[in-house]
């Protein structure tokens, strides 16, 4: 065998799955980022998914991150060492994997989007898969004999004496009938 090659196999970490819940309990979660900055391994300035280690207080964003974890993980393939202070740090298990596994887009997927016009991104979607009739009734469709009966049901024309509401500008009564004079002080409403 030869000598590049052993020390690749020298180098893997083995943990064995009893002692993986110590490890990644021993690791800090990195922190989230509200505001805009320069990742500290791609050095693209941006707030896109930028975390930050509780340790030294550096930011990278959360993929490149996750791709370092290839390289730095401590036999854990989530669990790894930042790359500024040695800190151990983990992301989740399945974010990661799907990183690893090229299932989520790349930086460089994401950037070409934001620059590509949605709508030929969205067509170039459709191009690849094609759409799918998911439902051939339309649910905002009402029923023809509840329309029907909802049209037969008329409101009642209410019938008699309309109430009139006065306020007295005098005493600032309010009255609340067909009286022409004010029921606390007597003064014409009229």
């Amino acid at each position: 065998m030869n000598r590049p090659l052993q020390r690749q196999q020298r180098k893997k970490k083995i943990i064995s799955e009893e002692n993986k819940p110590f490890y990644a309990n021993l690791a800090d979660e990195p922190l989230k980022v509200n505001r805009i900055g320069t990742c500290a391994i791609c050095f693209q300035r941006d707030d896109v998914d930028i975390i930050q280690c509780p340790s030294c207080e550096i930011i990278a964003h959360k993929k490149c991150w996750a791709q370092w974890a290839k390289t730095s993980n401590i036999g854990i393939f989530y669990v790894f060492r930042c790359h500024n202070c040695f800190n151990l740090l983990k992301l989740d298990e399945k974010y990661v994997f799907n990183i690893h596994s090229g299932k989520e887009p790349t930086k460089e997927e994401i950037k070409k989007i934001k620059q590509q016009d949605i709508v030929n991104y969205l067509y170039s979607q459709e191009a690849k898969e094609e759409p799918k009739i998911i439902s051939v009734e339309d649910p905002m469709e009402i029923d023809p004999d509840v329309l029907a009966a909802i049209e037969s049901i008329k409101p009642k024309k209410r019938e008699g004496p309309k109430v009139k509401v006065t306020i007295c500008p005098k005493c600032s009564n309010i009255s609340m009938s067909v009286t022409k004079n004010c029921s606390g002080c007597g003064y014409p409403l009229f």
